[in-house]
């Protein structure tokens, strides 16, 4: 019983640091209008993403996250349109945390190799705790552990916290490279639940960028499938925290396999004989025509050890196809992973 309520305890330590930090997905390119606003409308016409997390599924009250998202290429007026709603469940204290957000975004074709996009996120925030699930001071007896019902304690004076958010980002790309920066939280809303408190959620600021890159061709059958590799980035620091995504995917159509590392091992510890490990996230996906489904596991490599469970994600992607439209050179939208 002790034992179980250190876990419970631990747990609800960790949602209430969480509250001042984003939910990240390990399959960021598989939620891209998540990633940077400017991602919106970088698509053949219409486009669908979904992404599922369940964070450190061993531990009592995991970290789920779930995003859905929609956007539009307007061709004619150089523009993209999207809407996207995030949700996360953070640990045992059942904090929840849920954004709807318009996208735009704005298309300069530079030459016709490189293109430059920039977009803009106005977000509407809504967060929530259920004391319920809380474990208070007088519930606890040093001999039989947690006993009784919740004794009416109130820590924050509400329940529910509304605000606005804003966020843009900006991408260049060709047909090869990519590199991005977005910055959420420009008006740092207030998370604070009680009146005349202030806890502004920090700004959240992140660069990422790749390459694609075609290594084989079955050019000795009749195989016209190609191989490509593409190493990928992302750096994104908020508050007092920051993390390094490093790794690459391998795509012969239609399977796509990834392996990534998260952490800053020598440039930053913790603390003194402790490098900073995360985790190691394998990715299996699979890609058709306009159709793309993936799955990843992160393997955890931080002193939380194997007792987290690692983390699972699931990610669906659909581009839906007009027949009416005229024929344009795939090779003009980005060329960054899907997963």
């Amino acid at each position: 019983m002790i034992k179980k309520l250190y876990i419970s305890l631990f747990s609800l330590l960790l949602a209430f640091i969480a509250v001042g930090q984003d939910a990240q997905f390990s399959q960021f390119y598989a939620a891209p209008l998540y990633l940077n606003p400017a991602f919106t409308g970088t698509n053949l016409k219409t486009r669908a993403n979904f992404i599922y997390r369940n964070q450190w599924a061993s531990l009592p009250g995991s970290f789920v996250t779930y995003s859905a998202a929609v956007d539009y290429n307007l061709e004619s007026f150089n523009s993209g349109f999207g809407l996207i709603m995030t949700s996360d469940k953070a640990g045992a204290a059942a904090m929840k945390s849920t954004n709807v957000s318009l996208l735009y975004s704005y298309n300069l074709q530079v030459n016709n190799k490189f293109v430059i996009r920039a977009g803009l996120q106005f977000g509407f925030n809504r967060n929530s705790i259920n004391y319920n699930d809380l474990i208070f001071g007088s519930q606890i007896n040093a001999d039989n552990g947690v006993t009784g019902a919740a004794s009416g304690e109130n820590l924050f004076g509400k329940q529910n916290k509304s605000m606005f958010d804003f966020s843009s980002g900006v991408l260049g790309y060709t047909d090869k490279y990519w590199i991005g920066l977005s910055a959420h939280h420009l008006n740092q809303p207030d998370l604070s639940f009680e009146d005349g408190d202030e806890a502004p959620l920090p700004l959240k600021v992140s660069i990422h960028g790749g390459a694609k890159l075609q290594v084989v061709q079955g050019e000795y059958t009749n195989d016209k499938r190609v191989i490509k590799v593409s190493p990928a980035f992302m750096y994104k620091a908020q508050g007092k925290f920051d993390q390094l995504d490093l790794g690459f995917y391998v795509n012969y159509n239609p399977v796509v396999l990834g392996l990534w590392y998260r952490g800053i091992p020598v440039l930053k510890q913790y603390e003194k004989g402790y490098a900073n490990n995360d985790a190691i996230s394998a990715v299996i996906g699979f890609h058709q025509d306009y159709l793309t489904i993936g799955y990843s596991y992160d393997f955890t490599i931080s002193r939380l050890g194997p007792a987290t469970g690692g983390s699972h994600e699931i990610s669906i992607g659909y581009e839906f196809y007009y027949k009416t439209r005229k024929k344009k050179i795939y090779e003009k939208y980005i060329p960054c992973p899907k997963f």
